[in-house]
Formats: structure tokens, sequence, C-alpha cells
């Protein structure tokens, strides 16, 4: 059984009871890296990174989880684009310069569809076992 204490340390929000999200093993998702492999700090949370101050219940949760985008033929291309774009604005250590396509393993957490910026925007609630083995890697490229 997965449980979410983590995520509700330093806030008054229950982010799981609030929004309802769902696990989701099948779908293929998304996320930009610094390097060619997965290290833990690219699973880190904008409130793990110490992006904190916010207000509403919303705006915590989705700091709270990871950003992770759903990945279908439609939206590959858009995905590329957005990282492509953001890469430009980040300090050079935060630079991403690849994105990885994974699915996530059983007990790995719940995935939010919180309708940020486009359809394809999921925020993802680790469960307090999440490591970096929960991802089935199937695939990492160069932007």
């Amino acid at each position: 059984m997965m449980t979410f204490n983590k995520i509700r340390e330093d806030v008054n929000v229950d982010c799981i009871k609030e929004f309802k999200p769902k696990e989701n093993t099948e779908d293929i998702f998304t996320r930009a890296l610094k390097s060619n492999k997965i290290t833990d700090d690219d699973l880190k949370s904008l409130w793990e990174l110490g992006r904190k101050g916010y207000n509403s219940k919303k705006e915590i949760c989705q700091r709270k989880g990871l950003s992770v985008d759903k990945l279908s033929n439609i939206n590959i291309d858009e995905i590329e684009k957005k990282y492509k774009r953001i890469k430009q604005f980040k300090t050079k250590s935060r630079r991403c310069y690849f994105y990885c396509k994974f699915r996530f393993m059983k007990n790995a957490g719940k995935v939010w569809d919180s309708l940020v910026i486009r359809d394809s925007h999921k925020t993802f609630f680790k469960s307090d076992s999440f490591t970096k083995e929960n991802l089935i890697v199937l695939e990492i490229r160069l932007l």
C-alpha cells in the first residue's frame, strides 16, 4: 500500500485527498534531465528544491509534486519544443540537455491531471517509498 506522508509535511493541505490523483502504470511520461542518465536531483519537486511560499492549495500541490508530461504521438514535438524553450531560461547549473521517456512502476506514486500549461502536463506525487528505480526507462534522448 502506498503512503504519502512526506508530501503532507510542512503544509496545511492533503494533496492526495484534495485532488484525487490516480496511479498510472500504463501511459508513457517524459521529464527533462541534466545528463544522459537519471539522477536523484532530476526527480526533485520544486518544493524539494526550495521553491516554497505559495498560498493556494493548487499551487502548493503543484510544487509538492513532480512535473511530468504524458506522451502521445500527437504531442511529442510539442513536448520537445517545450524542453528546448525552457532550457534557454534556466541557469547553467539547472539546464537540461536530455529528456527521458518512462513508465511508472506499481506503487511509485499517483498522477494528477493538474492542467497547468497544456493538456500533456501532469503532476506526479511520489509515494513515500519512491526512488528512481520506480521508473521503467524506455529511452533517453538528447534535446
